[in-house]
C-alpha cells in the first residue's frame, strides 16, 4: 500500500516565492531597455499579453473552463484599470529614471495603502501600523536620499505607480 503525501508547502512555496522575484525583477529590467525604443504603450501590452498566455491555462485548469466569470465585473474592471495604469507610470518612470530609483518610489505604495485605507475603508489603523508606516517611509527616504538627482518631475510617474497600486490593493 503507497500513501501519497503532499510535499511542505515550504518546499514548494519558497521556491515559487523565489523564482517571482526573480522574474520580476527580470520584467522590470527587460523594460528598462524596450521602453527606450518602443512605444511605452505596446510594452506594457507585451507585458500582459505573455502574462496573460502564460496564466491563462494554469487558471482554467484549477477553475474550470469559467474561470473568467466574476460577480463584480465594475470592481473587476476598476482594478484592472488600476494595475494598468500602475504598469504604464512605472514603465514610463524607467524611460527617465535609473532603475533603482525608479522602484525606490514606488516602494512608497504600502503607505499609501495604509493612508487610504481610511477614507475608503473606513479602517483606523493601529499604532503598530503607523510604526510600520513609519519605518516604511524612513527606509524609502535612506533608499531615495532626498537632494539626490531623483527629485525631478520624472519622479511622478512611480509616484503615480505607488498610487494605481494602493488603489489597486
Amino acid at each position: 500500500m503507497t500513501s501519497h503525501h503532499a510535499p511542505h508547502p515550504l518546499r514548494t512555496a519558497l521556491p515559487m516565492f523565489m523564482l517571482a522575484g526573480v522574474l520580476l525583477a527580470l520584467l522590470d529590467t527587460t523594460a528598462k531597455y524596450v521602453v527606450r525604443d518602443h512605444s511605452l504603450f505596446l510594452v506594457v501590452w507585451a507585458r500582459y499579453a505573455g502574462q496573460m498566455a502564460i496564466v491563462t491555462p494554469f487558471a482554467r485548469h484549477r477553475a474550470g473552463p469559467h474561470f473568467w466569470r466574476t460577480k463584480h465585473l465594475k470592481m473587476q474592471i476598476l482594478r484592472s484599470l488600476c494595475l494598468v495604469a500602475a504598469t504604464c507610470f512605472f514603465f514610463g518612470g524607467l524611460r527617465f529614471l535609473p532603475l533603482a530609483e525608479n522602484s525606490a518610489i514606488s516602494f512608497i505604495s504600502p503607505v499609501l495603502i495604509v493612508l487610504a485605507a481610511i477614507p475608503i475603508l473606513g479602517e483606523r489603523p493601529t499604532r503598530a501600523r503607523w510604526i510600520a508606516v513609519g519605518i516604511g517611509f524612513a527606509g524609502v527616504m535612506v533608499m531615495l536620499r532626498p537632494g539626490s538627482s531623483v527629485l525631478q518631475p520624472a519622479a511622478l510617474l512611480p509616484l503615480g505607480a505607488a498610487a494605481t497600486n494602493a488603489l489597486y490593493q
